[in-house]
């Protein structure tokens, strides 16, 4: 309990340097606005005692980067990491000797939303960046039913979820593909820390039928992963305030 609220207290505190840190100096420039569209693939490697119960992490990141010109600039993001995946095919029904099948399909997933400042060194088509952020995570499993020709699962089922908050920080770089693509357009590279404090959690074969019903092999622990995230930038048009 100490340490949840040990942890909590730091993502606030980290929430609150970054405001005081990236807030202020952004909006005081009066150059325009600009604004960049950010999409990544993330791959994420669990750390600790969450480590020791799950595989590695595959998941997507949109975003926004705003700045006004300077190195200093403002970053918001979500995301959705996938770190876990069990799947059976069952019978809809005995009479037509299973012609008739569904995949039964669960998944255990980490869903995010932060915010924070990120300072940058510009050299030419170059810049190298580094960031802190806070915000919300929820850990979810869910489990549906699939057809043949469904890509997501259907009538979904959510088994466990547990919320609360984030924190972290990370380095990266990124290259403006001025000669091979439409102006604007980087491609960036991150590497990732993300500490989501003490969970509740499923992992692979947590979601168990006995003959009296479904059986939670319910784990916690503290939850924090090393990323790496790659992905593309796109500057939209300017706009002045």
């Amino acid at each position: 309990m100490r340490l949840a609220w040990m942890q909590g207290r730091l993502a606030v505190a980290v929430m609150a340097a970054s405001v005081m840190l990236g807030a202020p100096p952004l909006l005081a420039q009066e150059d325009s606005l600009r604004v960049e569209a950010r999409a990544a693939v993330v791959y994420g490697t669990a750390l600790a005692g969450f480590g020791e119960r799950v595989d590695d992490a595959m998941g997507v990141e949109f975003g926004l980067r705003l700045s006004r010109g300077s190195e200093l600039a403002w970053r918001v993001a979500a995301g959705a990491m996938l770190y876990g995946h069990d799947a059976e095919r069952a019978c809809v029904t005995t009479s037509l000797g299973c012609r008739v099948r569904l995949g039964v399909v669960t998944t255990n997933s980490i869903w995010a939303l932060e915010t924070g400042p990120e300072v940058g060194v510009v050299a030419g088509p170059l810049a190298l960046r580094g960031h802190l952020v806070a915000g919300a995570s929820w850990m979810v499993t869910n489990t549906g039913l699939t057809g043949d020709y469904d890509p997501l699962p259907v009538l979904n089922t959510q088994e466990l979820a547990d919320g609360g908050l984030l924190w972290g920080g990370g380095v990266g770089a990124s290259y403006a593909l001025r000669k091979f693509a439409a102006p604007g357009v980087a491609l960036e590279f991150e590497l990732q820390y993300r500490q989501h404090g003490l969970r509740r959690y499923l992992v692979e074969g947590g979601v168990a039928e006995t003959t009296t019903g479904v059986l939670l092999d319910v784990q916690r622990s503290n939850v924090s992963l090393l990323s790496w995230r790659l992905g593309a930038a796109v500057q939209m048009p300017r706009s002045r305030r």
